[in-house]
């Protein structure tokens, strides 16, 4: 630890600690990109049944469901995780060999806008519409309910760390108005 970190305390002296050390950056990197692999997986095993889904209300001429919603969501949340995957990659190659992320990075950035995106549409369509009229397609429905858990803890999670940090930084500018008073 270096004297710059001498005067924290606490939750701010171990971030500045996680922060100057990358071997924290490469675990959170590798934990990103397999969370990311593991949920394009899940998402792509979904597709026969996708499949199944429309042939089944394509048979039903009574039926109103919108087996279409069902392809597009799904499709576009597996390009989002891939990507996401492919991105977080491209970050752990950058930080473990001390090099560039450059533009195919970059690029890959942009995906978190297809994510919001997505997210929106799951959102409305989760709370417009209800689970499959057929029982044994409801795992479709219930997928699309576990993305909205996800986005509502990962809204909770930026808030309390938002909060956090600016509880930090807070905390560092009165210590340092009052250092400057002081002399």
């Amino acid at each position: 630890m270096d004297t710059t970190t001498n005067s924290l305390t606490g939750l701010s002296k171990a971030w500045v600690s996680m922060r100057m050390t990358n071997s924290y950056y490469v675990a959170n990197k590798i934990i990103s990109v397999i969370l990311s692999t593991a949920l394009a997986c899940i998402t792509l095993s979904y597709k026969p049944m996708i499949q199944e889904y429309a042939n089944a209300v394509a048979a039903d001429p009574t039926s109103n469901e919108n087996e279409e919603a069902y392809k597009f969501i799904y499709w576009f949340l597996f390009i989002f995780y891939s990507f996401q995957a492919i991105d977080e990659l491209i970050e752990l190659y950058a930080v473990y060999f001390k090099r560039e992320k450059g533009a195919l990075g970059l690029l890959f950035e942009m995906n978190y806008f297809l994510g919001l995106a997505v997210s929106i549409y799951i959102a409305i369509f989760v709370f417009g519409n209800s689970a499959p009229a057929i029982a044994e397609y409801a795992a479709l429905y219930n997928w699309l309910v576990f993305q909205m858990i996800i986005l509502f803890v990962g809204v909770a999670l930026s808030i309390f760390i938002y909060a956090c940090m600016k509880s930090m930084q807070d905390k560092l500018t009165r210590k340092a108005v009052h250092v400057e008073k002081s002399d």
